[in-house]
């Protein structure tokens, strides 16, 4: 099995992975009256991702070569992009936790356990996903599925294909209730994006933030339906896939 972080592959290093573990952690706060708990929000922890593994030489030259060379790729002092070949499709942002020791157990033979503080709990596909959609209608609807098995809040670009004038573009969640509106002129070749994880829009690539709100909407994991006035043209739904 093998090892890249930061996109350094470190099977080029002589190194085998033989186990990786990444449990995922949560943790739900609770308020204690007199005669029962209540709970309170449930949230997500960090974790560690620990992997033990094997390096092989030729020779102790070489041996101490492949320690140096990979020192030099898990040191740093922000998170990193972790993939193992177990999860090929994803990937976690983390950086090292444990010292590391190369402990001889053969002839130019090393074994190291690796452990990784993991502070954002979820992986990432490594592939985006990006969905046009072609809104003929107004109103019509449109379904986007979320692969993963977290929700996500996607980047959401529209083009309008008319002149629209003076208008509410509103997108409704019927999967989760939430409404985002938008008011202003939206003519043909006009682009609205509308960023749902900063919570940030632009028309034409200028901020456009007076008129937004309330909410902005995430996909569930699987299908999501989504409900659309104010518009025609296409609209594109842009994420990575997250996974527990």
């Amino acid at each position: 099995m093998t090892l890249k972080f930061n996109g350094t592959e470190l099977t080029n290093y002589g190194l085998t992975v033989k186990s990786f573990r990444k449990p995922y952690n949560q943790q739900t706060g609770s308020l204690q009256l007199l005669n029962r708990a209540y709970p309170l929000a449930t949230v997500k922890l960090a974790s560690q991702a620990v992997i033990q593994a094997e390096i092989i030489a030729e020779d102790d030259d070489e041996l101490l070569e492949y320690e140096d060379n990979i020192k030099l790729a898990l040191v740093t002092h922000t998170d990193g992009k972790l993939e193992v070949a177990q999860y090929p499709d994803r990937y976690w942002m983390a950086r090292l936790a444990s010292p590391l020791e190369f402990i001889p157990i053969g002839l130019y033979q090393k074994a190291v356990n690796i452990v990784f503080d993991v502070f954002d709990p979820l992986a990432y596909a490594n592939t985006a996903t990006s969905s046009n959609h072609t809104i003929a209608t107004d109103p019509d609807d449109l379904t986007e599925t979320n692969g993963g098995t977290a929700p996500v809040r996607p980047t959401i670009t529209i083009t309008s294909n008319a002149d629209h004038g003076e208008t509410t573009v509103e997108i409704e969640s019927a999967t989760t209730g939430e409404v985002f509106q938008w008011t202003g002129t939206f003519d043909n070749g006009d682009v609205l994006v509308i960023d749902c994880e900063k919570m940030y829009v632009t028309l034409n690539s200028t901020a456009s933030m007076l008129t937004t709100g309330p909410e902005y909407p995430h996909l569930e994991p699987g299908a999501n339906i989504w409900n659309t006035s104010g518009f025609t043209g296409t609209l594109n739904i842009t994420y990575r896939d997250r996974y527990l």
